[in-house]
């Protein structure tokens, strides 16, 4: 059966492209390497070609940037891994939307983190070639995770632990189950179109709520939400009727 993901590896070291299709082979059955190359000539045509859902793509090549391949595409329409040897490049990668870094040398359970959070972060639609059971396995709410950038690098939420995000200008502040606050430099129009088939509406033009996290409805112009956090949100009143039938509709 073929593969679901189809991926291309970049990098001019033959040894960096045989040693990361040697971990792919051993722990990711779920990728297909498509294609293979040493430089960033011919990989833009290729990756056009090929159509690849995932580029593992060496950032700091000794005669390029990988970031340069990246800027030639008017649209990304595939995800990016950056393998890499160091960790300087990190504001530059979200500008790219990488699922996440290897660091070289690349290891076996390092690999298997990354695989997961591919598992549940490329979006299901995408995958035209992927069999339906694979994705039911794969794409499940519960062990969905989003990438929050900010201003250390990288961390990673489960989805379901999340119960609203709130607007701060450019950022967003994500409240948890925990009671933890998480701030991202992602906008919160970027969490509502990542998190809208995961029972999330946006209720105000702060808010965005976890519909499976509504504790409570409290009636009012547009009224409030009590979410399980012991939180509570404000629902705009023009708002109001779409959040109700959707509370409704759980």
């Amino acid at each position: 059966m073929r593969s679901g993901i189809r991926a291309i590896i970049v990098d001019e070291e033959c040894n960096g492209r045989e040693t990361l299709l040697h971990v792919i082979e051993q722990h990711c059955p779920g990728v297909e390497i498509i294609g293979m190359a040493d430089s960033l000539e011919g990989t833009f045509e290729k990756s056009i070609k090929l159509k690849p859902h995932l580029m593992f793509l060496e950032i700091e090549m000794p005669a390029e940037v990988g970031f340069e391949l990246l800027k030639r595409y008017g649209k990304i329409d595939f995800k990016s891994i950056f393998t890499t040897s160091n960790g300087h490049n990190d504001m530059e990668a979200l500008r790219f939307a990488a699922l996440d870094y290897l660091m070289k040398p690349v290891v076996d359970v390092e690999m298997q983190q990354v695989i997961d959070r591919i598992n549940s972060s490329i979006i299901p639609s995408a995958i035209s070639d992927m069999s339906a059971s694979t994705m039911a396995s794969n794409f499940k709410p519960h062990n969905k995770k989003i990438m929050l950038p900010n201003s250390r690098g990288l961390e990673f939420l489960t989805v379901s632990d999340v119960v609203h995000c709130q607007s701060d200008n450019n950022y967003t502040i994500l409240y948890t189950l925990d009671g933890k606050k998480k701030v991202s430099t992602k906008t919160l129009k970027e969490y509502e179109n990542l998190l809208s088939d995961y029972n999330f509406m946006r209720v105000h033009n702060s808010h965005l709520v976890n519909l499976l996290h509504v504790k409570e409805y409290i009636k009012g112009d547009g009224g409030f939400a009590t979410m399980e956090d012991g939180s509570q949100v404000e629902i705009s009143r023009r708002k109001k009727s779409e959040f109700l039938a959707a509370l409704a509709r759980l």
